[in-house]
C-alpha cells in the first residue's frame, strides 16, 4: 500500500533503506487486482497511512472480495471513531502485530499501551475479525508465555 511505517521497530527488516516514498492510489489498486482473487491482503509499510485506504477497502468489499489487513494498528487510533468503525465493518480480518504487555518495552518507538488500546477497540467493534501475531525476538522471548496468556 505504501513504502512507509509509523513505527521504528529496532528489529524490523522493513527499515527505511532509501526507498522511494509514496503510496498506491485507488486507481492503481483497481488496475492491479486480479478479478479471480477472493482474498486481498493489504500491508505496507503501514497500510492505514495510505490516504486512499478507506476507498480501497470499500472497493474490495463492493467487488465481493475479502479484505485482510496486516498492521501495527497504531494509525487506526488517529482515525475518528466513525472512520474506525467503517474500516472494521468492511474488512474480513485485521492482523495486528504485537510484542509484549511489558510497559517498559520501547523497541517499536511507541508504548505497548497504544497497541493494547487498538486491540480493545477492535474487540469492541468487531471481535471476530481480529488476529494477533506476536513478534518474538531476543528482547521479548522471556515474556513470551506471559504475553500469550495475556491475550
Amino acid at each position: 500500500m505504501l513504502q512507509e511505517c509509523n513505527l521504528s521497530c529496532e528489529y524490523c527488516f522493513y527499515q527505511d533503506k532509501g526507498r522511494e516514498k509514496g503510496y498506491m492510489s485507488l486507481e492503481l489498486f483497481k488496475k492491479s487486482i486480479d478479478p479471480d482473487v477472493n482474498n486481498v491482503y493489504l500491508s505496507g509499510g503501514e497500510p492505514f497511512l495510505n490516504p486512499d485506504i478507506l476507498d480501497i477497502i470499500r472497493d474490495i468489499k463492493q467487488n465481493g472480495k475479502k479484505c485482510i489487513i496486516f498492521s501495527n494498528g497504531i494509525s487506526l487510533l488517529q482515525f475518528s471513531e466513525t472512520k474506525r468503525k467503517e474500516v472494521l465493518e468492511n474488512i474480513g480480518k485485521i492482523i495486528i502485530s504485537f510484542d509484549t504487555f511489558d510497559k517498559n518495552y520501547k523497541l517499536r518507538g511507541t508504548s505497548t499501551e497504544n497497541v493494547e488500546k487498538i486491540i480493545k477497540e477492535i474487540l469492541r467493534f468487531s471481535p471476530n475479525i481480529l488476529e494477533v501475531k506476536i513478534c518474538v525476538n531476543k528482547y521479548n522471548v522471556e515474556e513470551f508465555e506471559e504475553t500469550i496468556l495475556g491475550l
